[in-house]
């Protein structure tokens, strides 16, 4: 399943979150700035390579943090964000934790055979299904949660509440910019198959 680093991810929000700690206020320039040039770019300083990296490290933490629990890493995602906001829309849901419909499915089939969520219909609209967390399941995304903070608290002990304040403030503009970039860049055109281009071609110098 992919795992995108996202503060709307519940996963990643657990693993970034740490308000209780105090915000901090950056001052960012509102001009446009060019940060990378061809002649001495480095992919490995790049904010996308740092951040996938980044993620690929805090999801290795997770399995194994979540070895010893009875849920996936996924499931701990879907019941954080069912802890927050219950009952949700399986599109809802998705959005909220950044998987595709097929495998949230299959995570949410998983919790409920568990007895951790219920699947139940709208009273507005009985050919709508949402998805609610049961009892059993806040008390073991609590459970789970305890664990994957001990864990944060020891990745993150060389730093300090200012710069933790600073990386979260930084990471959620990057979110909120490449979620605006994502939604207003115009659409790609459908790349032609190797067939198609033939036919395309041929036609045009009818």
């Amino acid at each position: 399943m992919p795992c995108r680093l996202s503060l709307e991810n519940p996963y990643h929000l657990t693993l970034f979150n740490l308000s209780s700690i105090g915000e901090t206020n950056v001052e960012m320039e509102n001009t446009f700035m060019n940060h990378y040039s061809i002649r001495d770019f480095d992919p490995s300083l790049s904010v996308g390579f740092l951040v996938k990296r980044c993620a690929s490290l805090l999801s290795t933490v997770g399995e194994a943090a979540f070895e010893s629990q009875p849920l996936s890493v996924a499931g701990f995602m879907v019941l954080m964000s069912l802890r927050k906001e219950s009952p949700m829309s399986p599109s809802e849901l998705s959005t909220k934790t950044g998987y595709d419909m097929g495998g949230l499915t299959r995570v949410v089939d998983a919790l409920e055979q568990a007895g951790l969520v219920k699947r139940e219909r709208r009273l507005d609209d009985r050919r709508s299904v949402q998805i609610a967390i049961t009892s059993p399941g806040i008390r073991q995304a609590e459970q789970s949660l305890a664990t994957i903070v001990d864990q944060l608290n020891q990745i993150l002990e060389p730093f300090s509440k200012r710069e933790v304040g600073a990386l979260v403030s930084s990471l959620q503009r990057l979110v909120e910019r490449l979620q605006e970039f994502v939604e207003t860049r115009p659409r790609a055109q459908p790349r032609l198959t190797p067939s198609k281009r033939v036919r395309a071609s041929t036609r045009s110098t009818r």
